[in-house]
């Protein structure tokens, strides 16, 4: 930086300084994931109140694998849950 001028550094700094700002504000925007929750379910019981209609998609359920209780403390210790 000691070969620019002093034009030229006052411009670095300049997109420096707006560099930072820009990453501040998105640092700053943060999800409300309550309020997103909360605006989800008043959708649903508007749907179900039929006063909107949601997009919907059949979904084939698969029953749950059989697994005895051993097997399952050993799958939870290999994953390092608790």
């Amino acid at each position: 930086m000691a070969d620019l001028t002093p034009k030229q550094r006052a411009a670095s700094s300049e997109r420096v300084k707006e560099e930072l700002k820009v990453r501040k504000k998105v640092m700053k925007k943060r999800r409300d994931l309550f309020d997103e929750m909360t605006e989800g379910f008043d959708v649903l019981a508007d749907q179900r109140a039929g006063k909107r209609t949601l997009r919907t998609r059949a979904v084939k359920v698969k029953a749950a694998p059989s697994i005895t209780a051993r097997e399952l403390a050993k799958l939870r210790k290999q994953l390092d849950l608790s």
